[in-house]
């Protein structure tokens, strides 16, 4: 890992949150400020396409949450009470001003809706990126939560075999593909370390306490505007699940997403796996720019 760092050193500023250090990465100037969390066992390289083009402007934050990226593991337990609270005082220490502009995919979307429902005088809007709905698993068929079962011990022997480099010469490249090719290699590395394994593990294992929470928050802001984007090809399913189920389960539940509040909107994007950031970042770019031109107008 020091020889990694020593190599790919990290972008932005490493800011004392109490306890550890959490990376966050800024660029351009402007009002509400745009802030981009990455879904899970991804860092704040998944938003190079985005960031880049809003810069020019706004204030664009990517940041990676404590385990992943360049931040430091964090806190126990991994719920998303305790990743809001870590962003929030991070952006508090990092000068970032609100208000906000919330941008979150996959499982990062529901750290971001918590966000809203927590602090929602910060908040301006919400962008969700294929995000994951907190009712994912009591939708689902039983076989899917069979597979993350089976999944989260290979998390946790990833942890174990990530100290020999093994996984480096054995595992398929990641998202990190479709990325511009200079920071590839930072996203695989970054991603083959022990630590991400064990803070996939454990925001993984802490789902359903996460989503608890999510249903229970009453204070959501539901005036604010509020963009789902949506993949439109099929995510790869376990074998031993029925796929088009599945799918269309995950697609009703982002349906879902729009009863959070009255300025929703739901957009399919074509030609998209989960990853919408980086398959169609333009896409991503005009929801957010036309967000930002709402709230300004």
């Amino acid at each position: 890992m020091a020889a990694d760092n020593r190599k790919f050193p990290a972008p932005g500023e490493l800011v004392d949150v109490g306890g550890q250090t959490l990376h966050i990465n800024s660029m351009g100037e402007g009002s509400p400020v745009v802030v981009l969390e990455a879904g899970a066992g991804g860092t704040s390289l998944d938003w190079a396409h985005v960031q880049s083009a809003l810069a020019k402007g706004t204030r664009v934050c990517a940041y990676d949450r404590a385990g992943l990226g360049w931040s430091e593991s964090g806190l126990d337990p991994r719920t998303i009470q305790q990743l809001v609270e870590e962003l929030h005082t991070l952006l508090r220490e990092s000068g970032e001003k609100p208000p906000y502009l919330l941008v979150g995919h996959s499982f990062g979307g529901m750290v971001m809706k918590y966000y809203a429902a927590v602090y929602p005088n910060d908040v301006a809007g919400l962008v969700l990126v294929d995000g994951i709905h907190e009712d994912f698993f009591s939708q689902m068929p039983s076989q899917v939560s069979d597979g993350i079962g089976a999944q989260l011990k290979m998390l946790s022997m990833g942890r174990i075999f990530a100290k020999t480099g093994l996984p480096r010469l054995l595992m398929p490249p990641l998202a990190a593909r479709g990325l511009p090719e200079d920071i590839q290699p930072a996203a695989n590395a970054l991603g083959y370390r022990g630590k991400v394994y064990k803070t996939v593990h454990d925001e993984a294992q802490n789902f359903e306490t996460s989503a608890a929470l999510l249903r229970k928050t009453t204070s959501f802001p539901n005036d604010i505007p509020v963009t789902i984007l949506s993949r439109t090809k099929a995510e790869q399913w376990p074998s031993n699940v029925d796929a088009d189920e599945a799918e269309a389960i995950w697609q009703d539940l982002q349906t879902a997403h729009l009863a959070i509040s009255e300025k929703a909107t739901h957009i399919s994007v074509e030609d998209s796996g989960h990853y919408i950031q980086i398959e169609q970042p333009e896409a991503v770019i005009k929801a957010i720019t036309d967000m930002l031109e709402e709230i300004k107008n």
